[in-house]
């Protein structure tokens, strides 16, 4: 009892302990480092917040990211730009998406961007095929590595060209393959008809004839190369004519493209927008932010339109926000409170693993102070207790590595749903326990209790015989299986008045009676082992024919 008291205490205190601790080292108050420009709203509004405030300079600015959204397809580490939805005049291509690196850009992707006037490139950039399919005149900008992507888009272009050049001479060359072609067809006929008459005047000129045999072959031969150079004409200006109208008419619009220097300044930024945001007619909202950086950027404009305002809470794991000049309404707190729901969560699953540790305990306390009743109280302490170590060194984890609050939920119910299970099991396991012990304490009461009188009896006697007679009897009964059933119950009845019997023997100093019902009870002694026995083996053998 009393150290089920003092395992309370300790308990209790260690909650209590861990709570003062938590509340003291557990501190989110602090704001974030607010980074802006001097003379802007960002500046204004932090120092009305009292926020931690870090200037920037005008050199800084290089810091401002215009985010543009792209569509695109992704192939393995990179991806190729298809699209822009944006409305930028003055477009800057970044080096990834989403962690692909930007490779390529699509024939296609500014076909719908009217306004767009100016593209610079990265240098991650190996195909820009918009400068040769594009219906706009664009000014694109290209350092050194990006060069040669212009270079193969205008090789394309310039092949087109000599395509369409070749197609606007194909119809003059196949017409001149055509007369020659016909001019010696008409040739090799004479020479054929020429050798014909030649036979049919049966010219005894052998030599002649002989050369006009030859002359008719050469003829013919001509002729048929010539047919074939006229086919092949054919063939070629079809070819000609089919990739000529293959060719969008754009391949042939003019655009310029410029060289920028490896040391320009230029900002190839993320094109991700890890927020979401609403747009008006002359700015952009920022309504909540989506990523999981640290250090929070703003960007200036998203889409071609400046970024106005800022409506969206830091998180508690935010450690600074930069604002740009351009946002002039800010309606989001940038601070944290001391205390958020992962604390409380805590502290509610230490409370709660402590309620049950103690109502285990109770439990235990409430079988009593008998040795069984102790022993039958360890599982029920030892469940209590464990479970809620468990869950105090979790919460303490949680509270110093500031794990996810999904992760600490989880984790956390998981443990005080398995406690609450394991705590009604073994209470259910501790009472099956405790009524089994019961049953066998009832049952081997009545051999207990004859052993006992049997016992007094002999320490009773005054005759040297009937101590005898009562040591017998002792000595029997210390050897009977002390559990009792239905099956030994008429026995048991007629050995417990002859144990009555004996006792009026002993009582009044007769000997003969005394033998008389040590015989009995021998007996009966022995009928009951034989009862027992043949009831065992019928249930042993029960059981194997069941099995």
């Amino acid at each position: 009892m009393r150290t089920r008291k003092w395992l309370a205490v300790v308990l209790v205190f260690l909650t209590l302990a861990y709570c003062g601790i938590a509340a003291v080292v557990y501190d989110h108050s602090a704001s974030v480092e607010v980074y802006c420009f001097a003379d802007t709203p960002a500046l204004s509004w932090a120092k009305r917040h009292g926020a931690s405030i870090s200037l920037l300079g005008d050199s800084e600015k290089e810091h401002l990211q215009y985010l543009e959204s792209f569509t695109y397809t992704r192939n393995d580490t990179t991806c190729t730009i298809t699209g822009y939805t944006g409305t930028s005049t003055h477009l800057v291509i970044p080096e990834a998406i989403n962690g692909y690196r930007v490779t390529a850009v699509a024939e296609h992707a500014f076909d719908n961007c009217s306004g767009l006037q100016e593209i610079v490139l990265p240098k991650t950039l190996q195909e820009f095929a918009p400068l040769h399919t594009t219906q706009y005149l664009l000014l694109v900008y290209a350092n050194s590595s990006t060069e040669q992507a212009l270079q193969q888009a205008v090789s394309a272009k310039e092949h087109a060209e000599d395509i369409k050049a070749a197609a606007e001479k194909a119809p003059a060359a196949l017409a001149e393959a055509k007369q020659e072609a016909e001019r010696l067809e008409n040739e090799a006929l004479e020479a054929e008809a020429a050798l014909t008459a030649a036979k049919a005047e049966d010219a005894e000129d052998q030599a002649q004839a002989e050369a006009l045999q030859q002359t008719a072959e050469e003829k013919r031969a001509q002729a048929d190369a010539a047919a074939k150079a006229a086919e092949d004409a054919q063939t070629e200006a079809d070819r000609l004519e089919r990739e000529l109208h293959a060719i969008p008419q754009e391949t042939f619009t003019v655009c310029a493209y410029s060289h920028l220097a490896d040391s320009a300044s230029v900002s190839f930024n993320n094109a991700d927008i890890p927020f979401t945001y609403s747009e008006t007619g002359s700015g952009v909202t920022l309504v909540s932010y989506t990523g999981s950086s640290a250090d929070i950027i703003v960007p200036t404009a998203i889409n071609g339109f400046p970024v106005t305002a800022i409506s969206f809470p830091v998180t508690e794991w935010t450690r600074s926000i930069l604002l740009p000049p351009s946002v002039a309404e800010i309606s989001s707190d940038l601070t944290q409170p001391r205390y958020d729901a992962p604390f409380w969560l805590n502290l509610l699953l230490v409370m709660l693993g402590l309620a049950l540790a103690l109502f285990m305990a109770r439990m235990a306390e409430k079988r009593g102070t008998s040795p069984d009743a102790r022993f039958m109280g360890i599982p029920l302490i030892h469940s209590g207790v464990k479970y809620f170590v468990l869950l105090l060194l979790w919460a303490a984890a949680c509270l110093a590595f500031k794990w996810s609050a999904v992760l600490q939920n989880a984790v956390g119910l998981g443990l005080l749903v398995l406690g609450i299970v394991e705590h009604v099991l073994t209470l259910h396991a501790v009472g099956n326990a405790e009524q089994i012990g019961a049953q066998v304490k009832e049952k081997t009461d009545f051999i207990r209790d004859c052993r006992r009188k049997a016992a007094l009896l002999q320490a009773k006697a005054e005759t040297q015989p009937i101590k005898e007679s009562c040591a017998r009897v002792t000595d029997a009964l210390a050897y009977c299986d002390p559990v009792s059933g239905e099956e030994t119950a008429a026995v048991e009845a007629e050995l417990s008045a002859a144990l009555h019997r004996l006792s009026r023997a002993v009582d009044i100093g007769d000997e003969a009676d005394a033998e008389k019902q040590e015989s009995t009870l021998l007996r009966l002694i022995a009928e009951r082992a034989a009862l027992q026995k043949c009831f065992d083996e019928s249930c042993s053998s029960g059981s194997t024919s069941t099995v």
